[in-house]
């Protein structure tokens, strides 16, 4: 997953000692994104100070379940089928393989 024109603001953030999330944000502060690493779910956009995202206040971040809200990252199926409801990618744990002024760089480790 790819998130463009952020600057140089980088930060990893620890939420409820649970998994650290990844934290861009642009230059004037007002506006950011924040990655986490469990399923490359973005839980938060903020546009101009304006949270964009909804993320259920009852999701659950210990990575027992997939994240309820947010921008998921489905692969390789949308709905129920062969494996687990909308694929493997949303609840798994993704890797931090490259991180820059604008740019994150994520890959499945598991």
């Amino acid at each position: 997953r790819r998130v463009e024109n952020m600057a140089a603001v980088q930060e990893e953030k620890k939420q409820d000692d649970k998994l650290k999330e990844i934290e861009l944000k642009n230059k004037d502060g007002k506006s950011s994104v924040i990655i986490n690493p469990f399923g490359g779910t973005v839980t938060s956009w903020i546009v101009e100070d304006e949270q964009q995202l909804f993320v259920s206040s009852k999701a659950i971040l210990d990575r027992s379940k997939a994240i309820r809200g947010g921008i998921p990252l489905v692969y390789p199926q949308f709905g129920p089928g062969k494996m687990k409801q909308h694929g493997f990618a949303r609840v798994s744990l993704w890797n931090i393989d490259k991180q820059e002024n604008n740019l994150v760089v994520l890959s499945l480790t598991e």
